[in-house]
């Protein structure tokens, strides 16, 4: 990450005079583990094989790499925090945790923040089109593998009230 800047950083978008970069995140939770903050270490350690597993068949692992949370060092921390790849609840919790990033640094998906799964693209300037696409697309293909914690009523289920329902967040 420090050798290769990300791709979202070029300004070379739809109006980058406007924007730095958009960014789409969708969370997403297994319907049979309870959420991050009630799950126990082995809960949280089998949560983040079954995410990778699934990763490892639709070959994602080969286009990016993965990353405990624990292993990182200092500066790496930082430097994730700084680019919104990590969060500050995820270098705070304990247990099985990590984050994949792709090559491209367009994707990336967090395992066990306050939600299972959090699915990141950024792409730069004002790209909403690009962002939606992708996010909506590995999404189609992770739900076939994945069984998530979704409600008839209130629709997919997440620790936090904002993204309850579609999961759904974007930002410029």
């Amino acid at each position: 990450l420090l050798e290769k800047p990300a791709l979202w950083l070029s300004g070379n978008g739809p109006e980058p005079a406007h924007a730095v970069r958009v960014r789409g995140t969708l969370v997403r939770n297994l319907a049979d583990f309870p959420f991050p903050a009630q799950c126990s270490e082995d809960e949280k350690r089998r949560i983040e094989e079954r995410i990778l597993s699934v990763l490892g068949n639709l070959n994602l692992t080969s286009s990016g790499e993965y990353c405990s949370t624990s292993s990182l060092n200092q500066l790496e921390r930082r430097l994730l925090l700084e680019r919104d790849y990590l969060t500050e609840s995820q270098v705070r919790a304990s247990g099985a945790r990590g984050i994949y990033i792709s090559h491209d640094q367009t994707l990336s998906i967090m395992i066990n923040d306050q939600d299972h799964l959090r699915i990141q693209v950024m792409e730069p300037a004002m790209a909403f089109e690009e962002v939606w696409s992708k996010l909506s697309s590995l999404d189609d293909l992770l739900a076939v593998a994945l069984d998530y914690a979704f409600d008839e009523r209130l629709g997919y289920l997440t620790s936090d009230i904002a993204t309850l329902g579609t999961g759904l967040r974007l930002d410029v």
